[in-house]
């Protein structure tokens, strides 16, 4: 057992050398309903999950009070096979697929994964798991050059900008930029009341160049767009009614750290739908320094349904028309379907652990 620990110390130190060996430039998509989109958190989490399989969907609409909001919309499916008795305990393959809109069509990313897991057991009791996983696959950037507007199209005779007037700049339209993700990830169900999840990550490991405009924005040698990040997650069980998920997301990027932080309450209610039941989740996140975020969720027949909001407290919330601060903030709407094809579906009940 030492020696399986001794050998996650080094992968663990391995992982943040070549993080902080690297340069950065750029900014990935993000969620704030991280904790639902487990194929965007890390590698390691695809296929690892109480059912056999898994889709869902997310969509977000941020800055709400701007002219064109940044939409954002991902949709994945994964899947594993497990088996028993084994030392390599299970297999995980997933899909995911991502596009982000900002400004309306003028600059466009949409990106394709293929991922792999793959989780060992440390212990007799099958308690304690280490699992890696590998992502790879391509984003593609296309920018809308009729859509910018640039300082040399202003015309001076009538102090008015001028679009159809030559600007003068070289652009490219098109980037195809391929991706390469690392993940691993710690799992301890220390008893029946308490386990928890610890999780390292990098993402865009391959060095690629990202310039539009005469090669201005980088130097065509470095990584534009490496990211670093850990992600820790609990399930605390109170009572057969109750349960308690504090989750926490560290991201470092672009010469900037995002830390999102707060928990999850999955409370198995009294409501019933077709003799099935119908469990409610209630959470609040603050991500430092930018925004406080609210969320609600629903579980029923194995669908997750997830509606969250932030609350800005950046900028941007001075962008606002008639001085609503409520539309200066970003929302989210998660749709998660859990199933079964090998293993027996679970009884009436089960709150979801932090396994995702």
């Amino acid at each position: 057992m030492k020696n399986t620990y001794h050998y996650f110390g080094k992968v663990a130190l391995l992982l943040v050398l070549i993080i902080s060996s690297m340069e950065v430039n750029a900014q990935d998509l993000r969620y704030s309903q991280f904790f639902n989109t487990p194929s965007l958190l890390n590698p390691a989490l695809t296929g690892i999950m109480p059912s056999d399989y898994r889709v869902g969907i997310i969509h977000r609409k941020q800055w709400i009070s701007l002219q064109n909001p940044y939409t954002s919309f991902s949709g994945y499916a994964d899947y594993n096979i497990k088996r028993s008795g084994k030392k390599l305990s299970k297999i995980g393959l997933g899909l995911t697929f991502s596009n982000d809109n900002v400004g309306n069509g003028i600059f466009v990313n949409n990106q394709v994964l293929l991922a792999s897991s793959f989780q060992f057991r440390l212990n007799k009791r099958a308690t304690k798991h280490i699992v890696f996983g590998l992502q790879g696959g391509a984003v593609t950037k296309s920018l809308d050059q009729a859509k910018l507007i640039y300082a040399s199209q202003f015309n001076p005779d009538q102090f008015a900008l001028d679009p159809s007037k030559a600007s003068g700049e070289q652009t490219s339209n098109n980037a195809f930029v391929p991706l390469l993700h690392f993940g691993t990830m710690f799992t301890n169900k220390v008893n029946k009341r308490f386990s928890y999840v610890v999780g390292l990550s990098a993402y865009n490991l391959i060095p690629n160049s990202e310039d539009y405009i005469d090669n201005i924005i980088g130097d065509g040698a470095k990584n534009a767009s490496l990211r670093s990040q850990a992600n820790l997650g609990a399930d605390i069980v109170v009572n057969e009614k109750l349960a308690l998920s504090p989750q926490v997301l560290i991201a470092m990027q672009a010469g900037s750290n995002e830390v999102n932080a707060g928990g999850i309450a999955k409370i198995k209610s009294p409501f019933q739908m077709n003799s099935k039941p119908v469990d409610l989740e209630a959470g609040l996140f603050y991500r430092l320094g930018d925004a406080g975020v609210v969320y609600g969720g629903v579980m029923y027949n194995n669908i997750r349904l997830g509606i969250s909001y932030d609350f800005s407290y950046s900028q941007v919330r001075n962008v606002k028309p008639s001085g609503n601060n409520l539309y200066s903030g970003s929302y989210e709407v998660t749709l998660t379907y859990f199933g079964f094809l090998q293993r027996l579906i679970p009884g009436p009940v089960t709150i979801p652990c932090s396994t995702f």
